[in-house]
Order: C-alpha cells, then sequence, then structure tokens
C-alpha cells in the first residue's frame, strides 16, 4: 500500500480493444491519499500505472511516497478490524 506525503500522482489503467492497448485516466490523487490497498486484501497483482502529477508551474514532479508491505497491510488490519472494515468497505 502507498500513502502520498508530498505532491501528487495520476493512476493509468489499460483496456484492450480489437488487439489495441489503449491507456486511459482512472485518478488524480493528492496528497494524504492512499491506493493499493485493494490488491493487496484482494490478492491481486498491481494492474495500475501511478505517475507523478506537475505540482507546480514550473512543471515539478517532486512527490514523497510512504510504502507499507503486504505482508505488514494485513497485520496492521488484522489488529485494527475497524480499519480492515473500512478499507474492505472502500473496496466495494
Amino acid at each position: 500500500m502507498s500513502i502520498i506525503k508530498i505532491g501528487s500522482v495520476d493512476i493509468f489503467g489499460y483496456v484492450t480493444k480489437k488487439n489495441t492497448k489503449n491507456r486511459y485516466l482512472i485518478a488524480n490523487l493528492p496528497k494524504k491519499s492512499f491506493f493499493g490497498d485493494f490488491e493487496i486484501m484482494s490478492d491481486l497483482p498491481a494492474r495500475f500505472d501511478v505517475e507523478a502529477r506537475n505540482n507546480s508551474e514550473k512543471g515539478d514532479k517532486k512527490i514523497g511516497i510512504y510504502q507499507i508491505p503486504s505482508a505488514r497491510f494485513k497485520k496492521i488490519c488484522a489488529k485494527y478490524p475497524q480499519f480492515e472494515n473500512y478499507i474492505s468497505l472502500r473496496s466495494t
């Protein structure tokens, strides 16, 4: 799971139509957002691209991201059932 500390990111997905892979924007996530929880809780591989957004008029793509390894995230969820319930509801 990843938590955005500084900056913002774009999340991209892909759709294949007629043997052509098309990229599309799923979300713009600002500072303090998090992502990757659904894949961890569902035991799925990551299937999206994440790119830093331009965060200033100068074209600055500076970001800071905290990452929590999958096993640790699952232990946190097990220790705090209310948090796990929130993550589960967010994923549906």
